[in-house]
């Protein structure tokens, strides 16, 4: 047993940030922006909630750069995902 009482939460966020760089990967391959925003923001506001200080910088990122409709930035959102890949 464990003293931390988030670890099933953070363990779903693993299995969950996985998922997520799979839709984004898609979704970008496939020009998806609003499938893009929609996990992007998820992930900006989870990450940091569980301690992904990395994930949560390159998500919030991006989620502001939606926010102001700013043009697609592709290697953030490639870096994003691979940083979402990397969380375990």
């Amino acid at each position: 047993m464990t003293s931390d009482p988030l670890e099933a939460l953070r363990r779903r966020f693993v299995e969950r940030a996985n998922a997520d760089a799979d839709v984004l990967e898609r979704a970008l391959l496939q020009g998806e922006r609003s499938e893009m925003e929609r996990v992007v923001h998820g992930l900006a506001g989870a990450a940091g909630l569980f301690g992904y200080r990395a994930l949560s910088e390159k998500a919030v990122a991006l989620d502001a750069q939606f926010a102001r409709r700013d043009p697609l930035d592709q290697a953030m959102m490639r870096d994003l995902i691979r940083a979402a890949r990397a969380v375990t």
